[in-house]
């Protein structure tokens, strides 16, 4: 078992978000390599605030036994580790605490590069999909008991009633929409197997500049709906962006939602009905794949990234989650707390700011961590059961700036930790439909 001590917690790092009119994409985004920087405001070790030597991207340290006064981490990789930097090769031995993104910018940006991006969408064939159709305005929409509805290509405004509302009905299609809503929650299927939702954007408006949504606006709500699939799907300030419920065979894939509008109580704590960018409640054999998370950090209270609540069988896989805010909240929160739930994989995800920890487990009935990253977190990076119903474990976990890697080691069976400054990953590039231009 590695554990490399604790380290003093930081304000979350950011993640910039700029969207283009037409295509959600990911040019010019930093690598995911661990060691790669862009600006010194991403060397902080310790509290430190180290140097990105512009010729090998990689971050150094003061050290008076250096020629250049600089030496590099001894875990940095390409042979650089516990090296001195050449002197002349790059900047000059003080810190540049004053560069473009410094360690107090770290609550405002990543460092490495904000997603300024515009690139085609693709669809599942790898055309591009943003001139493929038009947009019209249209109504609100609801199907019930048809075969096979199909709701595609139409710009929706809709407030107090769903946008688009599928009642048993198998095997709809929803695809290529642009909803606006407010008071309602934008997309409602409830006891219909086999839906379909691709290239979506969902807009909430009906939030106030701050605080929580209602309880009402979500993006997504699928219930009792079996083998439904959700991908290339963006929701901004909802309630709580997917949520699936009582329902089993759930595939989701490149979902981004920004600005989870949770409330809290009293205690700062959430409450049980929002602030999650991904729910699964009580649902069985799901899977998570290519989402990300990110928040403002200006009372909108996220509660998790991902939020899997009394289901089985899940996977989560490579996610970003970002200031998660609330006091009893996490980038993934787990909860098997039935006996029927359990068998939780989280993989290849990082969690980045927040406030109370970054992977919470309740119940912990086969849960395993597998490449999961902490940084910049100002609370606990794993935190384990206090009623242990089966083994948790730990594997390959990384930290960096975290104050407590974790209150309740003894509740893993396995906890492979290591201090590592590694950059997070990004959202998911994620296809918008296609081009709005109709009147």
């Amino acid at each position: 078992m590695r554990r490399r001590g604790t380290l003093v917690g930081m304000r979350g790092l950011r993640v910039g978000v700029l969207l283009g009119t037409s295509v959600i994409g990911m040019a010019a985004c930093p690598s995911v390599d661990p060691f790669l920087c862009a600006s010194s405001g991403q060397c902080i070790r310790n509290g430190e605030v180290g140097v990105c030597e512009p010729s090998t991207s990689r971050c150094a340290y003061e050290d008076p036994d250096c020629e250049s006064g600089l030496r590099y981490p001894s875990s940095t990789d390409r042979g650089l580790g516990g090296v001195c930097v050449e002197p002349g090769t790059g900047t000059s031995g003080q810190a540049d605490a004053t560069s473009t993104t410094s360690a107090e910018d770290l609550s405002t940006s990543s460092g490495a590069a904000e997603l300024t991006t515009l690139a085609d969408a693709t669809d599942e064939g790898g055309a591009s999909t943003a001139a493929t159709c038009v947009l019209e305005p249209t109504r609100p929409i609801t199907h019930t008991d048809v075969m096979g509805p199909e709701v595609a290509e139409a710009s929706i405004t809709a407030s107090t009633v769903p946008a688009v509302r599928i009642d048993n009905s198998p095997d709809a299609f929803l695809h290529d929409l642009d909803i606006t809503f407010a008071g309602t929650t934008a997309i409602v299927i409830e006891d219909s197997p086999g839906a379909r939702i691709q290239r979506v954007r969902l807009h909430n408006v009906g939030a106030a500049d701050r605080g929580p949504a209602a309880v009402g606006e979500f993006g997504i709500r699928i219930e009792r709906s079996d083998g439904v699939l959700i991908e290339d799907v963006y929701v901004e300030d909802a309630r709580t962006g997917v949520a699936v419920l009582d329902s089993s065979d759930i595939t989701i894939e490149r979902v981004w939602v920004v600005n989870a509008r949770g409330d809290v109580n009293s205690d700062g704590k959430g409450s049980d009905d929002g602030g999650d960018c991904i729910l699964l409640q009580t649902t069985e054999d799901a899977t998570v794949r290519e989402w990300g998370c990110t928040n403002t950090p200006s009372g909108f209270e996220a509660h998790a990234g991902v939020f899997v609540d009394r289901s089985s069988n899940v996977l989560v896989e490579g996610g970003i989650a970002d200031e998660i805010s609330q006091a009893s909240g996490a980038g993934v929160r787990i909860h098997t707390t039935t006996p029927r739930s359990g068998f939780v994989t989280v993989r290849d995800v990082d969690v980045v700011g927040g406030r109370h920890s970054c992977f919470d487990t309740l119940g912990g009935r086969e849960v395993t961590f597998e490449n999961t990253g902490c940084r910049n977190h100002p609370g606990i990076a794993w935190l384990g059961s206090f009623d242990i119903e089966g083994p948790m474990r730990v594997i390959g976990g990384r930290y960096y700036n975290v104050n407590e890697t974790s209150c309740c080691e003894g509740d893993f069976v396995e906890f492979d930790v290591v201090e590592d400054q590694f950059v997070p990953r990004l959202p998911p590039s994620v296809a918008a439909p296609c081009t709005h231009v109709g009147g």
